[in-house]
């Protein structure tokens, strides 16, 4: 999640969104496991809460990241990664390599989320 609020132009999702409020109900990027609590659309691009979990739901919502902008451009790197093609052994390489931290990954938590969700179900 950290990764996808860093832009150069100011917006008005994420960082710039939330700006100084605070709850215990939103979940940091930096909280142990807080991928746990989201799951994403392959096609839509968008987010949401795992289980419709109320502090998943509370954090999209704040740091609007629903927002067009973001949807399109995780569907865009979506696309482009070529996950829904991938053979077995490729899902297992890419998972490999957002783990290791290995090259630049736009979305990785996004890409790492739904690589295993294509290896638990094929």
């Amino acid at each position: 999640m950290l990764a996808s609020c860093i832009t150069k132009k100011p917006r008005e999702h994420c960082g710039q969104s939330k700006k100084d409020k605070y709850s215990d109900d939103f979940i940091s990027p930096y909280e142990e496991n807080c991928e746990q609590f989201f799951e994403y659309g392959n096609s839509s691009g968008k987010v949401y809460a795992t289980g419709d979990n109320m502090r998943a739901n509370y954090t999209i919502e704040l740091l609007k990241l629903n927002e067009k902008s973001l949807c399109a451009a995780r569907r865009e790197a979506y696309w482009t990664s070529g996950i829904q093609s991938m053979t077995k052994e490729e899902l297992n390489e890419l998972v490999r390599d957002i783990r290791d931290g290995s090259g630049e990954i736009p979305f990785r938590g996004m890409l790492l989320s739904l690589a295993e969700e294509r290896l638990q179900n094929d």
